[in-house]
C-alpha cells in the first residue's frame, strides 16, 4: 500500500504527514529547539502539532521535550484506534437497529396519536432491487449504498443502470464496500469508479443499506445481506441518521480510483515536472497545457506540497530520486 493509500485510511492529510516526517528527528528535543530548526515561532508549533498530539503520536513531557513515535510504532497505534472506532461504530448501528421495532410498532412505545407514527414499514417478498430501481428513478438528490462482501441481488444490473443514470444527471452517488471484494471482484471498483460513482472500502460492512434522496432507507431484516425481509424507512430524522452513520463510515474509509484517471494525473505531473526542469517560465507553461496560469502556480503548489519540498529546484532533486522524471 503506498503513502496515498495510508492517508486515505487514517483521514491523514498530506500536511499532516509532512509535520510528522519533518518533526521525527526533533524527537528528544525541546519545542523551542525544534520550532527553530523548522524556522516557525514554538506556538504555531504547538497549534499544529495538536492533531498529532491529540492522536497520541506526538507527546510533550512536563521539560517541554518532544517524543514522537517511529513510523512503525505511528501505523500500529493508528490501526489500533481504527480498528476501535469501526467496532464502536457497528455497536452504533447495531442499537439505532435495535430501536426500530420500537418505532415501527405500537408496544409500550405506542404513538399518542396516528400521526405521531414513524413512516416506514417492514416488508416482506419485495424485489430490492426493482424497489431501488424505481427509488433511483422517481427522485433528486443523492444515493448511499453499502455493500457487504461480493453478494449480489437478482435484479441488481437494472439497478446499475439506473445508479449510471442518475450520475449522468449529475447526482452524487456514493457506497462503500468491503476491502475483500477488491480480490473477489477485481476491475469491478475500478469500473465502478470509471463510471463517476465515488467508491470506498473499509474491512468490514456489517450490513447492506441504501440510502436514495432526503427520505427513504433500505435495511434489511435482521441486519446482513441474507434475509428477504427488509425495513423501508421515511422517517426525516431517522433517515438522518442512517446517513450520519454512512457519512462517518465514509470519511474512514479508503477511496478507491478510477485508473485511468490516476494515469491521466501521472501524466500530467510528469509534464509540468519536465517543463519546470527546463527552466519554463509560469506563463508559457500556462499556453503549453491550455489552461490559466492561476491553474498552473496552484499545480505548482501541489505539487511541492506532495513532493514535501519548499522550492523548485527542491522538487526537481526529489521528483528525479522517486524516479518520476
Amino acid at each position: 500500500m503506498d503513502l496515498s493509500s495510508l492517508v486515505s485510511v487514517f483521514t491523514w492529510t498530506p500536511e499532516l504527514d509532512r509535520l510528522y516526517r519533518r518533526l521525527i528527528p526533533g524527537t528528544g528535543r525541546t519545542v523551542v529547539e525544534v520550532a527553530e530548526a523548522l524556522r516557525i515561532a514554538p506556538d504555531d508549533l504547538r497549534e499544529q502539532m495538536a492533531t498529532l498530539v491529540e492522536r497520541g503520536l506526538v507527546e510533550v513531557d512536563e521539560a517541554d521535550v518532544l517524543t514522537v513515535a517511529e513510523p512503525g510504532a505511528a501505523v500500529t497505534h493508528m490501526i489500533s484506534a481504527q480498528g476501535a472506532l469501526m467496532s464502536a461504530m457497528s455497536d452504533q448501528l447495531r442499537l439505532i437497529t435495535s430501536t426500530l421495532p420500537a418505532l415501527l410498532d405500537a408496544g409500550p412505545y405506542a404513538a399518542r396519536h396516528e400521526s405521531d407514527r414513524v413512516a416506514g414499514e417492514v416488508v416482506d417478498g419485495t424485489d430490492p432491487a426493482s424497489l431501488l430501481t424505481e427509488w433511483v428513478r422517481t427522485s433528486t438528490g443523492s444515493i448511499s449504498i453499502l455493500r457487504p462482501g461480493r453478494a449480489e441481488i437478482p435484479g441488481e444490473s437494472a439497478l446499475m443502470q439506473a445508479v449510471d443514470e442518475a450520475i449522468a444527471q449529475g447526482r452524487v452517488v456514493r457506497s462503500v464496500h468491503e476491502t475483500s471484494v477488491l480480490a473477489e471482484l477485481p476491475g469491478m471498483l475500478e469500473e465502478r469508479a470509471a463510471k463517476g460513482e465515488q467508491v470506498r472500502v473499509v474491512p468490514h460492512v456489517l450490513t447492506r443499506m441504501a440510502i436514495v434522496g432526503d427520505w427513504r432507507v433500505l435495511v434489511p431484516e435482521p441486519l446482513g445481506v441474507g434475509s428477504a425481509r427488509r425495513v423501508v424507512l421515511r422517517q426525516p430524522a431517522v433517515v438522518q441518521v442512517c446517513q450520519a452513520w454512512f457519512d462517518l463510515l465514509w470519511q474512514r474509509a479508503t477511496p478507491v480510483r478510477d485508473p485511468r484517471a490516476a494515469q491521466d494525473r501521472r501524466q500530467r505531473r510528469s509534464l509540468l515536472l519536465t517543463q519546470l526542469a527546463n527552466g519554463v517560465k509560469d506563463e508559457q507553461i500556462a499556453r503549453n497545457l491550455d489552461v490559466s496560469l492561476r491553474t498552473v502556480r496552484r499545480a505548482v503548489a501541489e505539487l511541492l506540497d506532495e513532493l514535501g519540498v519548499e522550492t523548485r529546484f527542491q522538487a526537481g532533486v526529489e521528483a528525479a530520486r522517486r524516479g518520476w522524471l
